[in-house]
């Protein structure tokens, strides 16, 4: 099983979005709220390369990683087979 961290702020819908997306395809997930923990922002940003959220992160257990950023349901899909 893939280990999935979700970047995210409280007024995100897209976030929530994603979520949803998940919780439909069994899916868990370690959430970080950038409004709680600011300090883990710049950690969000190296990963995506971007300053929007959702920044979701799957990693493989063979080290392989996907970063998306948005809610896209394509590539989540892609990135959890």
């Amino acid at each position: 099983m893939s280990k999935i961290t979700m970047y995210t702020t409280t007024t995100c819908a897209s976030c929530q979005m994603v979520k949803k997306w998940l919780t439909m395809k069994n899916q868990e997930w370690e959430e970080v709220h950038l409004d709680e923990h600011p300090e883990r922002q710049q950690e969000a940003i190296n990963l995506s390369s971007s300053t929007t959220v959702p920044v979701t992160v799957v990693e493989k257990a063979n080290g392989l990683k996907s970063v998306i950023v948005g809610f896209k349901p394509a590539q989540l899909a892609e990135a959890i087979a």
